[in-house]
């Protein structure tokens, strides 16, 4: 038998009020963890809530929106650790990669065809 679920209307509010208060329990940046302390349920929980509802998947997604939208304002102004702000972006898909092309104009770096050729061993020895 299941156990009955503690998703109700109220904790949905809840849960949505916290993406627009976060500030108010002295978080710097939302997130789902912060939800789940706020509202008293457990992250995993929350996961699954929002596989098995859209509505609720839609206040998990308002809640790392608003966490990138956060954290991309407060390395831009300077507000946050750069470090802090690199590692929150990265959950977003952001990225700091360096493309190396190793060409130049004049083809001086171009690989060089390479002539491979098989000589057949003599048979005069």
């Amino acid at each position: 038998m299941a156990r009955p679920t503690k998703m109700t209307e109220e904790l949905k509010s809840a849960c949505l009020a916290y993406v627009q208060d976060y500030e108010m329990h002295g978080h710097a940046v939302p997130s789902v963890a912060g939800m789940a302390v706020v509202v008293g349920v457990a992250r995993g929980t929350l996961h699954r809530w929002a596989s098995e509802n859209t509505e609720f998947s839609d206040i998990l997604d308002a809640v790392n929106e608003m966490q990138e939208f956060k954290a991309m304002n407060g390395g831009l102004t300077n507000t946050f650790n750069a470090q802090i702000v690199k590692l929150l972006l990265g959950k977003h898909g952001y990225h700091d990669k360096m493309d190396a092309d190793l060409s130049s104009r004049d083809g001086t770096m171009s690989p060089k065809p390479t002539r491979i050729e098989l000589v057949a061993p003599s048979l005069e020895e």
